[in-house]
């Protein structure tokens, strides 16, 4: 019986009939909306590609925010599933609503496409995916959190959805567990795991003195440029409650399908030693201490490189030996005491993948897994 209300919670008919039940009110609301330019203004950008399904959901949450001075840009990436017509149907409508269409060229240029787009005029800046939503306060709650501090950068947490069952992102939940104004990474530096640019506000003026921009032609697009978005900060204010809920898709392409292929392995490798190099960087010029790089180090041990490690029995050669080459020069120097400490899952098979054949690494997996699997048998 639980399985079965999971199933109708998570998916079909009941979460479709509540998620249109929002649409059209927010719809309302977003076409009557006015801005007031009393206010500091928000730019909003929002790349599309194929997302009709779930477009309109995303579009009404973040046109109907409840601050009053703020304009979306969305940049249709070529969708060939009827995304640009819905785009252009609610920008007939909507005055705070600009769509722009290009070739497909990815994520990442239709988000710098969408920035270089914002009005002159506006003093922060959002992202957001379209099959993603946005609480109706987020813009709010993020403004009045980053005038009140300073802040260059706010962010906040992020809640994972499945249909109508809602979740704390667990790899990120702990860093919003209160709010804090103006800090410094320093002060906490496990910020670095939330490399993600959607649950953040950036000062606009910030944003361009750092001269940020997106990776083209890469996965993991913002892991690099959120990372320096937290390192590269002299105020950082974080808001506990949730400013972003983040869709799971069941259908379509996956992360897990995407671990398998070398190209997504060296991308994710990339941005973590881009990241480790910025601290490296900072930690010379005597503006970080070892700390931050420790507790780094301890994130991609404890996350990040396990996420391909389960994939073992079913990669080729080229791909562990690029696993294990790069895996020692971000964490081979870690001491026997740090990495225990750093847990995971597969802790001890990342340290075969390190010190041993691929032979050895994946008996080592298949030894943990048969463990696993007699204690919830």
């Amino acid at each position: 019986m639980k399985q079965l209300i999971r199933r109708l919670v998570g998916s079909g008919l009941v979460p479709n009939t509540y998620y249109a039940a929002l649409r059209y009110p927010r719809m309302a609301k977003a076409i009557s909306h006015k801005n007031h330019a009393s206010l500091p203004k928000v730019t909003v950008v929002m790349p599309v590609y194929n997302v009709a399904e779930y477009l309109l959901d995303a579009l009404s949450s973040v046109l109907s925010q409840s601050y009053k001075n703020f304009e979306v840009i969305a940049v249709n990436d070529g969708s060939t599933d009827g995304s640009e017509k819905i785009l252009e149907m609610l920008a007939a409508e909507i005055s705070h609503l600009t769509v722009i269409n290009q070739k497909n060229a990815g994520v990442a240029e239709a988000r710098n496409r969408g920035v270089a787009a914002m009005s002159s005029d506006s003093k922060y800046l959002m992202f957001i995916d379209s099959d993603d939503l946005m609480p109706k306060r987020s813009m709010a709650k993020l403004v009045a959190a980053a005038e009140n501090s300073d802040a260059q950068l706010t962010a906040g947490k992020t809640v994972t959805f499945y249909g109508l069952r809602y979740f704390d992102r667990p790899s990120t939940a702990s860093f919003f567990a209160e709010n804090r104004a103006g800090i410094k990474l320093e002060q906490m530096p496990d910020l670095l795991g939330d490399a993600v640019v959607w649950n953040k506000l950036f000062r606009v003026d910030y944003w361009r003195a750092q001269g940020f921009k997106f990776p083209s032609g890469v996965n993991y697009e913002d892991m690099t440029l959120a990372a320096e978005s937290y390192l590269n900060a002299d105020r950082i204010t974080l808001v506990s409650e949730p400013v972003y809920f983040w869709r799971v898709r069941a259908e379509g392409e996956s992360r897990s399908t995407l671990r398998f292929e070398q190209a997504s392995l060296e991308d994710r490798l990339l941005s973590m030693e881009q990241i480790a190099n910025r601290i490296k960087a900072k930690i010379r010029e005597g503006k970080l201490t070892a700390a931050v790089l420790e507790s780094y180090q301890q994130r991609i041990i404890r996350h990040d490189l396990q996420l391909f490690v389960p994939y073992l029995e079913h990669v080729d050669a080229t791909y562990f030996s690029t696993l294990k080459v790069r895996c020692k020069a971000l964490v081979g120097k870690v001491s026997p005491e740090q990495f225990e400490a750093a847990g995971g899952r597969y802790n001890e098979v990342l340290r075969m993948v390190m010190s041993s054949t691929r032979a050895e690494a994946i008996r080592t997996l298949q030894t943990l897994e048969k463990a696993e699997n007699r204690l919830t048998a």
